[in-house]
C-alpha cells in the first residue's frame, strides 16, 4: 500500500492481498489510546511515503512493493535511532525509559519486560536488522565502525572496567 503524498490518496498494491492489509490495519491502529494512534498514523504515513517514492524512483515497476516498504521501515527505524542517541548526547545520557520508549516505538514486543539497558539495545539492534551485539564480550574491543551504539558502548564497556 503506497500513499501518494501529491494526491494525499492511498492507493493499494494489487499485489498487496486483504488479509496484509487487514493485519496492517490491526496491528497498527486497533487497541491504543488516542496518542498512541497518532504515533502509529505518522509513522505510517512516513514509511509509506518513503515507500511510494522509493517506487517513484524505479518507475513503479511492479513486484517490488514488499521490499520498498520493508526498506522505508528499515530507514524510519534508523532514523529514531539516530535521533535518539543524538538527543542522550545532548541530554547527559541513555535511561532505560527512554530506551523502552525507543524499543516500543520501533516494533520490539513488550520492553516494558526488559529490565536490563544492555537487553534493550540488543532489541533494538535486532529490530532494526543489526547484530544484537551491544556490551556483548567479542565486542570489548568493537571493529563495527558502523555501529549507531559503539560510542555508548565503549563508554559503559570503560564504566565497567573501572
Amino acid at each position: 500500500m503506497y500513499f501518494n503524498p501529491e494526491t494525499h490518496v492511498l492507493s493499494a498494491s494489487s499485489h498487496v492481498g486483504s488479509s496484509v492489509k487487514q493485519k496492517i490495519f490491526k496491528d497498527s491502529f486497533l487497541g491504543d489510546d488516542k496518542a498512541c494512534i497518532e504515533k502509529k498514523i505518522a509513522r505510517h504515513q512516513w514509511i509509506s511515503e518513503a515507500a511510494y517514492f522509493k517506487a517513484e524512483t524505479r518507475s513503479f515497476v511492479p513486484g517490488h512493493e514488499l521490499d520498498d516498504w520493508l526498506e522505508a521501515e528499515r530507514h524510519y527505524s534508523e532514523m529514531l535511532v539516530t535521533t535518539f542517541l543524538s538527543v542522550c548526547n545532548e541530554d547527559g545520557g541513555i535511561t532505560k525509559a527512554n530506551l523502552r520508549q525507543l524499543a516500543k516505538s520501533i516494533g520490539v514486543e513488550k520492553p516494558e519486560n526488559i529490565f536490563q539497558i544492555n537487553e534493550l539495545v540488543r532489541a533494538i539492534q535486532k529490530a532494526t536488522q543489526h547484530r544484537p551485539c551491544f556490551q556483548s564480550e567479542e565486542n570489548k574491543s568493537c571493529q563495527n565502525l558502523d555501529c549507531k551504539w559503539r560510542s555508548e558502548c565503549k563508554k559503559l564497556i570503560a564504566e565497567w572496567m573501572r
